[in-house]
């Protein structure tokens, strides 16, 4: 069967196997785009959209009238999904996961400075994986499916695109706790400001996958159609009587991001922000 990727994604996953094999290292020039597209028999465009992704990953850049080049690798922004104490841990849980403020002071840990748009927040009818992980009762309303509130934010290292992270909650769990409604940051952060309303935040469950991304997130990450998968990080959030209470979904591009998780009898001594 023929290979149904996009020509340019075949040349692109190709001049990324030579440079991870050592055969074109950092400083190394990239065969011409007339000889790349002899080579794959394709069109001056193919091959410009093969570089353009490569460069959107990072591992070349293209100089006017010089040609493409191999770059170093750039470290991978390190996301911690195990318990770590950070320094500004107002609810006391110790809970990682690049959620929140945790994301700020991860970023921080590790040399960037992060930042994050205004909450996106909407009222709209709860989808099954939503009414499933929050357990949300379909008595909750007497027309059509439970209403689900949902905050999504724009997560930035620097001026680059890191990742897409929204959070749901019950409409009725919202009620209860006014900030979740308003499109502003909450200061403290939204574990912590559950946690002051006697919601704590116990234990929770990871789940990460991989799939194509949609448009908004190929616009969002500055992809190209056909790229290569994203990540996608779901967090359900329990309290105290082992009742979930928020989903929380972040979407990575591939390639910028390390996710980690540390189990046993780690060494007190251990950074898990740090180098390994």
């Amino acid at each position: 069967m023929a290979d149904s990727k996009p020509q340019y994604i075949l040349i692109a996953e190709d001049l990324q196997r030579r440079i991870d094999a050592g055969e074109l290292v950092p400083g190394d020039r990239l065969p011409t785009e007339a000889e790349l597209a002899k080579r794959w028999n394709v069109s001056g465009s193919t091959v410009k959209d093969a570089l353009k992704e490569l460069r959107k990953n990072g591992r070349v850049s293209t100089r006017p009238r010089e040609g493409s080049f191999v770059t170093g690798r750039v470290e991978p922004f390190v996301i911690t999904l195990s318990k770590v104490e950070l320094p500004g841990d107002l609810a006391g849980t110790g809970f990682g996961g690049g959620e929140g403020k945790a994301f700020e002071e991860e970023a921080a840990l590790q040399g960037h400075s992060a930042r994050t748009t205004r909450p996106a927040v909407a009222i709209r009818p709860a989808t099954p994986l939503q009414i499933k992980e929050l357990q949300i009762p379909t008595s909750e309303t007497d027309e059509g499916l439970p209403q689900i509130v949902s905050r999504m934010q724009e997560r930035f290292l620097g001026d680059t695109p890191n990742s897409l992270q929204t959070s749901y909650f019950s409409l009725k769990r919202a009620l209860t706790a006014p900030l979740l409604l308003n499109a502003e940051d909450i200061e403290q952060g939204t574990v912590a400001y559950l946690h002051s309303l006697g919601l704590t935040q116990t234990w929770y469950k990871d789940v990460i996958d991989a799939r194509q991304p949609t448009p908004d997130e190929l616009a969002f990450f500055g992809l190209s159609k056909g790229s290569l998968a994203v990540l996608v990080h779901s967090r359900t959030a329990y309290d105290k009587d082992k009742l979930p209470f928020r989903l929380t979904v972040t979407v990575y591009a591939s390639g910028r991001n390390e996710i980690r998780s540390f189990g046993g009898d780690v060494p007190a001594e251990f950074e898990p922000l740090g180098e390994p």
